[in-house]
């Protein structure tokens, strides 16, 4: 089942933090995408690498 927890949020950052938590156990798996933004900043440089 996929689950947005981001939907919703109208807590305190305590509660938000917990809710997070919670998803976490429950789940079976975590998928992160991530863009070229995410390398880039971490000094990575793949334009006209071949």
């Amino acid at each position: 089942m996929i689950k947005n927890i981001a939907a919703g949020t109208t807590g305190t950052y305590e509660n938000e933090l917990k809710k997070l938590r919670l998803a976490f156990e429950e789940s079976d798996a975590v998928i992160i995408g991530a863009g070229s933004g995410l390398s880039a900043s971490a000094g990575y440089e793949s334009a006209g690498n071949a």
